[in-house]
C-alpha cells in the first residue's frame, strides 16, 4: 500500500531581504526589500567627497522594527562609504528618539559610532553620532605602543 503525503506549505517563507544603494546627485538612498516590497529605508546626504550625513531609519510598517533591517542597511551604508572613499559618517540624535535612547545608543555603538550628547538641546537634536572610516586599501593606524614590536613598519 502506498501513502501519499502532501508537504505542508510554510505560512512564512524564509526570504532574505535585498538591499539597494542608490546615489542620486547629493542624495543616497539605502532601501531594503522583502519579496520585492520596500520595507525600510535610510535617506542620506552626500555632503562632500568625504562625508555622509545619515538620516532616519524609516520602516514602512511598525511590525518591521527589531527584525535587523536597520542593521543590514547601516552595514550596507558603511560598505558603500569604504568602497567609495568616504572617510566620515555622522548623524543627529533627534528628540523623538529620547524614549528609546538606550536602545539607540546600543544600535550605533555596535557599528563603532561615537555618541556625543549636547550640553544644551540644539534645535530638535540632543546629540550626534560620528563614525570615522578607513577605506579597504588604507592600513589601520599603528599604535605607538606597537612600534617596539614593529620597528620596521614604524620607521616607514
Amino acid at each position: 500500500m502506498f501513502h501519499f503525503f502532501k508537504k505542508k506549505k510554510s505560512l512564512r517563507k524564509n526570504i532574505s531581504p535585498s538591499i539597494t544603494v542608490e546615489p542620486i546627485d547629493w542624495l543616497l538612498m539605502i532601501k531594503l526589500y522583502v519579496n520585492n516590497s520596500r520595507e525600510a529605508q535610510i535617506k542620506c546626504v552626500l555632503e562632500s567627497d568625504t562625508t555622509i550625513l545619515i538620516g532616519d531609519i524609516e520602516h514602512v510598517k511598525e511590525e518591521n522594527f527589531n527584525k535587523g533591517y536597520g542593521s543590514a542597511m547601516v552595514e550596507k551604508l558603511i560598505q558603500f562609504a569604504k568602497e567609495n572613499g568616504y572617510s566620515h559618517i555622522y548623524g543627529n540624535l533627534s528628540m523623538v528618539d529620547l524614549d528609546h535612547q538606550e536602545r539607540l545608543y546600543h544600535f550605533y555603538e555596535k557599528f563603532g559610532f561615537k555618541i556625543t550628547e549636547y550640553d544644551d538641546q540644539q534645535g530638535n537634536y540632543f546629540g550626534r553620532i560620528d563614525l570615522d572610516i578607513l577605506s579597504p586599501a588604507e592600513p589601520e593606524a599603528i599604535d605607538s605602543n606597537d612600534c617596539i614590536s614593529n620597528l620596521q613598519q614604524c620607521n616607514n
